[in-house]
């Protein structure tokens, strides 16, 4: 811990009045170790909170039912502590304007919290794509919440092109989000492209490329 600490330097001034209390009260909540030596690595700055603001977040956190022995519990520190109270209240509308009930949204979060971390047209832009275009019910994807943060030129637009095109010629059916956008590449291209016929697949490929070299 006090590597990790040394390594950056900035938080240490403040290290008695905030660090260490705040480093204090996630070991009294029964957050491993090795949980807070990644807090102090990737965020360290959340750290630097008042004791009385972060205790707060802390308990914010545990009430949405977060496990402090999971890692997902300090990421929820984090990311409640990067987003203000009216920024927090503006996406979770956008949430809610696509349908997410209180049950969905809190699901949602405590699966990936970055997702309240995402820019509002990343949101907006994602939640069209996956709902309007690949006609996925809003609820779905909260159980998909790590969706909201991948590449949409990179991997949302080109992958759902490919599924788009396999729908209009009845080739696809009975969708998973899983297979289509959470797999790595070889996976998704064998499952939704070389399976098919060779013109097939080759006419699937060109699209999907197409769609990657638009993102750059």
């Amino acid at each position: 811990m006090i590597k990790t600490v040394m390594r950056h330097s900035g938080i240490l001034y403040g290290l008695n009045s905030c660090i260490a209390p705040n480093i204090n009260l996630l070991r009294e909540e029964g957050v491993p170790e090795s949980h807070i030596v990644q807090f102090v690595e990737y965020y360290p700055r959340s750290l630097k909170a008042s004791p009385e603001r972060f205790k707060e977040t802390v308990e914010e956190v545990k009430k949405l039912e977060f496990n402090p022995l999971k890692k997902r519990f300090v990421v929820a520190i984090h990311v409640k502590r990067c987003i203000s109270g009216s920024t927090w209240e503006r996406k979770e509308g956008i949430y809610r304007r696509w349908g997410w009930t209180d049950d969905d949204f809190q699901a949602a979060f405590r699966l990936h919290p970055f997702c309240m971390s995402m820019a509002d047209s990343k949101i907006e832009a994602v939640m069209e794509f996956l709902v309007n275009k690949l006609g996925f019910e809003s609820a779905v994807i909260a159980q998909h919440p790590v969706l909201l943060t991948l590449s949409l030129e990179k991997r949302i637009i080109p992958r759902g092109s490919v599924v788009l095109a396999l729908l209009s010629k009845g080739l696809v059916e009975n969708l998973n989000l899983s297979p289509i956008f959470k797999t790595v590449e070889k996976v998704f291209l064998d499952k939704f492209v070389y399976c098919h016929e060779k013109k097939e697949a080759d006419e699937l490929l060109k699209l999907y490329q197409a769609k990657l070299a638009l993102a750059g």
